[in-house]
């Protein structure tokens, strides 16, 4: 069902996939996997409904779709800058919480999308069924392994989306190295 959606994003000029290293201000400069450029979709979706800039909604930096896994990705990215002073714990968490009504709004503008462009109405039962399709989303961060073990982020509170039952409620942190290899292994 997913290949409606990558098909309706085709036809509309809406799939903009790049490596996600090559996404504006990516954080993982060495991860290869392709995504889509959810901003960039975002943006032109708004152009082609004719929306002025300050009416947009905050979204997810890619889109990661899955087939075969019945999975949809939101990712958010940002790079860790030790000489702003905080520490990566603290920098995760705010980073997180800044994320979270972004892929709310980023599940409103992928609706849009299927509405504005007619999908096929059987997509929205399947959207709809939480046990058919998955929609994850996912923080990124330049953050290096070592770093990260360190700083026991294990012991952070728990982030979860409570708005609403249908995006998996936690919301999962990942190394870009961690990332790539959860990807390719199928095991994200």
């Amino acid at each position: 069902m997913l290949n409606i959606l990558i098909q309706l994003l085709n036809d509309n000029h809406l799939y903009l996939n790049k490596e996600l290293r090559r996404i504006p201000d990516s954080s993982c400069s060495n991860v290869t996997i392709e995504v889509l450029d959810f901003d960039l979709i975002k943006d032109t979706f708004y152009r082609n409904l004719g929306l002025p800039e300050n009416v947009k909604f905050k979204s997810a930096d890619a889109l990661k779709i899955i087939p075969a896994q019945n999975k949809i990705i939101f990712i958010e990215m940002k790079k860790f800058d030790k000489s702003l002073g905080l520490k990566i714990d603290e920098f995760i968490k705010e980073r997180i919480e800044c994320f979270q009504n972004k892929i709310i709004d980023s599940v409103l503008i992928l609706l849009g999308i299927c509405g504005l462009y007619k999908i096929n109405n059987d997509f929205y039962k399947y959207f709809y069924n939480t046990s058919e399709l998955t929609i994850k989303s996912v923080f990124l961060s330049n953050i290096s392994s070592k770093d990260y073990v360190t700083a026991n982020i294990a012991s952070l509170p728990s982030y979860k989306i409570s708005i609403t039952k249908r995006i998996d409620e936690n919301i999962s942190f990942f190394t870009c190295e961690t990332f790539q290899s959860a990807i390719r292994n199928n095991t994200i």
